[in-house]
């Protein structure tokens, strides 16, 4: 039965041990101390049964030189002897061989001396003059038991400690290679994101041309927006955002029939009013299933929702409407008001600038109009110009962006006889006009 149990424990685990043998295959060593000859035959005699060599010494010093040179396990000691005794000699072998077991022999009742041996060479037994063999033996055995435990058990702790290593390395190794997938990961990500911002615009201008704007006017609509956003001191994430919603606000409006986009809202019969109602939950549509527009989806559903909630689609008041919907409205009327597609005449700048001022209680939001204006005021040297009457020495007052969202002249550039020509031909290319701003002291936002 025993060999059945051990053929199914792994062969690191052992059932039993002869206690006369260590974990190496060495014969156990105890040592006999004691300046009597007749003591050291006698013990030698008794402690043949346990198989194991015995060594001997007259007295302390001499034992400390067999220390020297050879691995004891046990050192049994008289107490009293010559030139050193064996409270001594236990406290040089507690400090030098910590690991060899003390076992006291005495047969004086010497209390000091016993407590010496105790307090400074921490003996393991005490064995009493006259001794009865089959006590030694026992003591002896339990004596080489508690040693093989402890063998066995510095090996566990060594495994242990080994594993845990092991274990703590591969755990190091593991979140090394954790870190560097989820960096991979990141730059992945970025790299899409920055894909899609560039895209985006690229999508935008498509509008633009789809509905005889100038080319970059929902860009510069879309960096307006922003702008205001930062101003505001929104998160990037809220600011991108909004960004998004100022390039795709009018997505939906691609679906409405065109003798709808060509009229004023306040010329427009309650059939037109409501199908042009519907394009913001559209727009909304469109762009859901993509999760880097959920949230500008949200936005473009409620830019024409008022703050006194007269407003479409959903009569949205107030703290209800999302604050980019808010933004997007102000910039939206403000377009809106000069083009006369909100109600029945252009109206200048200074006109569409009045009109977000009165309804700053009702429509808007006071603070965004407020900061709509500021941003105004900030463009108030620039003009925009189309490219028939640009002149050699302009300078550019914002990037123009070309049909590709690409950045074709950089802000600050000052425009050539040469410029004005690739831009003329690139517009005859593309059948469409830049929107153009150069520096001037006009005040003037389309």
């Amino acid at each position: 039965m025993k060999d059945f149990i051990k053929g199914l424990l792994p062969a690191n685990v052992m059932i039993e041990n002869k206690l006369n043998i260590d974990e190496n295959g060495r014969i156990r060593r105890i040592l006999i101390v004691d300046d009597e000859p007749y003591i050291l035959s006698a013990l030698k005699r008794c402690l043949r049964s346990l198989d194991v060599e015995i060594l001997s010494a007259d007295n302390g010093i001499n034992a400390l030189e067999v220390l020297k040179t050879e691995q004891v396990d046990i050192i049994l000691s008289d107490l009293r002897m010559p030139e050193m005794d064996g409270a001594t000699l236990f406290s040089s072998v507690a400090n030098l061989y910590p690991q060899t077991k003390r076992i006291l022999l005495t047969g004086y009742a010497d209390l000091d001396s016993i407590q010496d041996a105790i307090n400074n060479g921490h003996i393991y037994s005490l064995i009493a003059k006259p001794w009865d063999n089959q006590n030694v033996l026992l003591i002896l055995q339990r004596t080489l038991k508690t040693i093989q435990l402890e063998e066995e058990n510095k090996k566990l702790l060594d495994m242990t400690e080994r594993q845990n290593k092991e274990l703590k390395r591969i755990n190091s190794d593991l979140q090394i290679k954790v870190d560097e997938k989820v960096l991979s990961l990141k730059e992945t990500q970025k790299k899409l994101r920055k894909i899609f911002t560039d895209v985006l615009p690229l999508y935008t201008n498509l509008i633009d041309v789809q509905h005889g704007l100038k080319l970059g006017m929902t860009h510069r609509f879309g960096e307006i927006a922003s702008e205001i956003a930062y101003r505001l001191k929104l998160e990037f994430s809220e600011i991108q955002a909004i960004y998004f919603s100022g390039l795709l606000q009018n997505i939906g409006i691609t679906l409405l029939p065109e003798k709808i986009l060509n009229k004023a809202y306040v010329m427009m019969s309650v059939d037109e009013k409501e199908q042009f109602h519907r394009h913001p939950g559209l727009s909304e549509m469109l762009l859901m299933g993509h999760k880097q527009l959920k949230e500008p989806a949200n936005i473009i559903r409620c830019i024409h929702e008022h703050c006194d909630g007269s407003g479409f689609p959903d009569g949205k008041m107030a703290d209800e409407i999302p604050l980019g919907s808010k933004i997007i409205l102000v910039l939206n009327h403000y377009q809106r008001l000069q083009n006369g597609n909100l109600v029945n005449k252009k109206l200048t700048p200074e006109q569409a600038r009045q009109f977000l001022v009165h309804h700053r209680h009702d429509y808007y939001e006071s603070k965004i109009v407020h900061v709509f204006l500021d941003v105004l005021e900030k463009h108030n040297n620039e003009i925009e110009i189309n490219s028939e009457n640009l002149m050699s020495g302009m300078v550019l007052s914002q990037d123009l962006i070309a049909f590709n969202s690409l950045h074709m002249l950089s802000k600050n550039q000052k425009i050539t006889t040469e410029i004005i020509h690739h831009i003329k031909s690139f517009e005859k290319e593309v059948g469409n006009q830049f929107l153009i701003f150069v520096n001037s002291n006009i005040d003037e936002f389309e």
